[in-house]
């Protein structure tokens, strides 16, 4: 009788791509563990933006908050170009509830950055 070995299972393999601020695209090795930590998220809103850091921080924070909560209520999210995203599984842990998420991201031009406000879809 053969049995199905635990590494003959298929799955997706993600290419993590790290992205400058200017736009250029550079794949990451798959063995590497990127994590952003809010310092590092925040240092790359205010170079983006051109915000200062104080107004920055505030305005990050409100939208990782808004988006934390929507999640959480079972809401899809979808705020291009972040993607959309929605919660597909919940676990209770020690620590708090553990989501499992689903985000979709459309392909994008990494060459040109655009913004709301250059879109005219300032409201």
């Amino acid at each position: 009788m053969a049995t199905k070995s635990a590494t003959s299972s298929k799955t997706a393999e993600v290419k993590p791509v790290l992205v400058a601020s200017d736009g250029a695209a550079a794949e990451i090795a798959p063995t590497l563990k990127v994590q952003v930590k809010k310092k590092e998220f925040l240092e790359r809103v205010v170079e983006r933006s051109g915000m200062r850091r104080g107004d920055a921080k505030t305005a990050m924070e409100a939208t990782l908050a808004i988006l934390g909560e929507a999640l959480a209520n079972g809401e899809e999210v979808n705020i291009p170009p972040f993607g959309k995203a929605k919660v597909n599984r919940e676990k209770e842990t020690p620590r708090g509830n553990a989501y499992s998420l689903r985000l979709v991201r459309n392909r994008v031009d990494l060459t040109t950055q655009e913004t709301l406000a250059e879109d005219g879809k300032d409201s």
